[in-house]
């Protein structure tokens, strides 16, 4: 499991490029950790990018 740091990392980079990040459900309480201490709550929602695919989740702006 990565650390919150390397998350952290991913994240940014994938914000920047997609303006999105996606993540499999192996690391959906990591993304809630990390929503929670850089204070995101509110900012970005996470949710399942298609009910067909119950493993695949995805963290966007809050719109």
């Amino acid at each position: 499991m990565p650390s919150v740091v390397e998350l952290a990392e991913r994240v940014l980079t994938a914000f920047k490029h997609y303006e999105c990040f996606i993540f499999e459900s192996s690391e959906l309480q990591s993304v809630r950790e990390l929503i929670a201490k850089s204070e995101l709550t509110g900012l970005v929602v996470v949710r399942r990018v298609d009910p067909r695919y119950e493993d695949i989740y995805i963290m966007a702006p809050w719109s």
